[in-house]
């Protein structure tokens, strides 16, 4: 049961997905932002539920307008992609 979902990227995002995978919801989509400074908060009430063989699928979009190779890296100057999510499994609440 997933009460809460964000995202982080670095500068060079310019669009961040996440859609649902499998059963009933597959395709259907459950967060965007293009602002990798602020990120918004997706609050989820009721909490989203996943059955088995369900998941979540990151789609994320880059500009690289510089004349170098990025790649992952720790640094605003690197790229990454994180989902981080608030969820309950019956004995406590947990982020992932």
């Amino acid at each position: 049961q997933i009460i809460q979902i964000w995202a982080h990227a670095h500068e060079k995002m310019t669009e961040f997905t996440i859609e649902r995978v499998g059963g009933d919801h597959d395709g259907e989509l459950i967060y965007f932002t293009n602002d990798w400074e602020h990120p918004p908060y997706l609050r989820l009430d009721p909490p989203m539920t996943f059955e088995e063989n369900e998941g979540v699928k990151l789609i994320t979009t880059y500009d690289n307008w510089e004349d170098r190779t990025i790649s992952f890296g720790p640094l605003s100057t690197d790229e990454m992609q994180f989902m981080f999510f608030i969820y309950f499994n019956g004995q406590g609440w947990f982020l992932k």
